[in-house]
């Protein structure tokens, strides 16, 4: 099995975790630089968990109807955008329309990422594929502490530009390493 598709899918999966959860820890800086309060800024939680709810049920026909490989590198690309939008968001409005493109990429990333997985890993390997899909969450629960701490303390473009880069190589990486086998020639045939 070609361990470098599980890794690279496994850091997408990674960044969109991570900017899931770092935002509720963060809210009373970002609050404070937007000069706004803490309670009015989860709407941006809130936007983000919309933006899942509808893109994820979505994004299995769409990869389906394009290819998974295309909706996933299509889904870096939104989650960066999403990213560099929220970095630099100076009023409410604009980092709860970022932070729901944020949110429509990751909602497309994280089910296509499983579904290249699936369809790239021979069905021996596929325990072993997941296992190496998960390595990356298992370390950002040890360092979540140190991590909510340095983001408490940066402003909101620091907030996002970890995300900027691990997307940027990430999907470099997916041009060249995720299979070229796809789901969308089966559907296109039937």
């Amino acid at each position: 099995m070609n361990r470098i598709v599980p890794l690279i899918l496994a850091v997408a999966l990674f960044m969109e975790q991570m900017d899931s959860t770092v935002i509720s820890t963060s809210l009373p800086a970002i609050a404070r630089d937007m000069g706004v309060g803490p309670i009015t800024l989860k709407l941006a939680l809130t936007s983000y968990m919309v933006a899942l709810a509808i893109f994820i049920p979505l994004s299995g026909w769409m990869a389906d109807r394009f290819g998974a490989k295309r909706i996933f590198r299509a889904a870096i690309l939104v989650f960066i955008a999403g990213s560099v939008f929220c970095a630099v968001a100076d009023s409410l409005f604009a980092f709860v329309v970022a932070r729901f493109l944020q949110g429509m990429g990751g909602a497309m990333m994280t089910p296509v990422a499983r579904l290249v997985l699936v369809r790239s890993a021979p069905r021996s390997e596929l325990v072993s594929a997941m296992a190496l899909l998960t390595i990356p969450r298992t370390g950002r629960t040890a360092r979540r502490p140190a991590a909510r701490r340095l983001h408490n303390d940066l402003f909101l473009l620091a907030l996002d530009l970890p995300d900027q880069r691990a997307g940027r190589h990430c999907r470099l990486f997916s041009f060249r390493h995720l299979p070229a086998r796809d789901g969308a020639a089966k559907s296109a045939a039937g």
